[in-house]
């Protein structure tokens, strides 16, 4: 069983070991003992004793995504265990590497745009120094001593007010004594020390929903989307609240044209490439402003991204590159062809456009690994945009009277 103190690299890279998990067995290997001695590892939740066998994995078939992948997970798990120093940061050097080779390989895990963008924040780089106090609390915890796990947290708060982890555990002591209130504030000063961790706002609303109050929970369940967007396991708060509402989960749709780089064989290198689905094509309306999105698109690849960015080494998808291009699309609609707004493919950006949400559903609806690392820029100062965004436009509230 993989312990609770884990849980703050946590839930991330628990989310990456559910993803992962879902992707299916790896293929052929030279050792079949090493297959199955790491695919049993990793499936009871041992990624530090699957991390050398996977190493060996990834070695012997360097092509295999799957490998890839879950060498990947093993090494973010390892960050819990050290403190900071050079160990630490050379780990996530490797993490780093690990990740965009997965990615390189055409891994289609979702989770790794926001694993390369967690390795960016200060999260990744300050551990709780108080580590092995913490083990001790947990044990406490884990024996159902709740009074003696208590003191213990509250002794490392006291000790290190910036402790994230006993903060966030002292909350959960009380949570399961049925103390609310006392709960609800020591999730408070969690979420004061670190914003950008879903933890808190998750146990905060489940706290809520034990005492009968979905509707004072939901404002919790999406803060805690908005803190980490791409971690299942803030999304699976938001997804168990809907099921226990009624309430349904349904994102706006918008089928964009496929605009990528691509080596077309004549040497000259990557080129831009535009693919248009036919379904976006069979009006003429439609077919305009998505043709405007693509030829956006395709002048911030000839250039524009590098003049805006002058200190990048090369070109990559971003979240102005994306809106501006949206935008575009939904400007032709408005100006020169407002009739196409009522398009079943059209509504939804007009919709966005006006609202001024196209930055959050590009960010939680429409990311990629380039757009990934600009959420956490963007979430700095749009906390409550995004929040709306989701209960506006995510949240689908079942009909009074059904």
């Amino acid at each position: 069983m993989i312990q609770r103190q884990m849980g703050m690299l946590n839930s991330l890279w628990m989310l990456c070991l559910l993803a992962a998990m879902a992707a299916g067995g790896a293929g052929a290997a030279e050792s079949p003992a090493d297959v199955a001695l790491a695919s049993d590892l990793f499936q009871r939740g041992d990624v530090v004793g699957a991390l050398p066998v996977y190493e060996r994995l990834a070695a012997a078939e360097p092509a295999n995504v799957v490998y890839a992948e879950r060498l990947t997970i093993c090494l973010a798990a390892q960050l819990t265990l050290l403190p900071a120093g050079k160990e630490r940061e050379e780990l996530l050097t490797r993490i780093h590497a690990a990740a965009e080779r997965a990615t390189a390989l055409g891994s289609k895990n979702t989770i790794l745009p926001g694993l390369l963008a967690w390795l960016q924040t200060d999260a990744a780089h300050t551990p709780d120094p108080q580590v092995e106090e913490l083990r001790q609390a947990e044990t406490a915890f884990g024996k159902g001593d709740l009074d003696g796990a208590l003191v213990a947290y509250k002794a490392i708060a006291a000790k290190n007010p910036g402790s994230y982890a006993a903060h966030l555990y002292a909350g959960d002591v009380y949570y399961r004594k049925g103390d609310l209130a006392a709960a609800s504030e020591w999730f408070g000063k969690a979420i004061a020390i670190n914003p950008n961790v879903e933890t808190a706002y998750r146990y905060w609303g489940d706290a809520l929903a034990k005492a009968g109050d979905d509707k004072a929970a939901l404002p919790y369940y999406i803060r805690a989307v908005v803190a980490e967007p791409y971690n299942q396991t803030a999304l699976g708060g938001l997804r168990a609240w809907a099921k226990r509402t009624g309430a349904g989960l349904q994102p706006p749709q918008l089928p964009r044209p496929q605009v990528g780089l691509k080596d077309d064989g004549t040497g000259k290198g990557a080129q831009p490439s535009i693919t248009l689905d036919q379904n976006m094509m069979s009006d003429k309306r439609a077919g305009a402003a998505w043709l405007a999105y693509a030829m956006n698109r395709i002048v911030w690849m000839r250039g524009k991204y590098l003049e805006r960015n002058r200190g990048a080494a090369a070109y990559r998808h971003s979240l102005e590159e994306e809106v501006e291009s949206l935008r575009m699309a939904a400007e032709v609609i408005q100006k020169d062809l407002p009739d196409a707004a009522q398009l079943p493919a059209l509504r939804d950006l007009v919709r966005l456009s006006q609202d001024g949400m196209l930055e959050p559903y590009v960010l939680l609806n429409g990311v990629d690994q380039g757009i990934a690392q600009d959420y956490p820029a963007y979430r700095e100062g749009h906390r409550e945009q995004i929040a709306a965004f989701i209960d506006k436009y995510l949240v689908a509230r079942p009909e009074a009277g059904k």
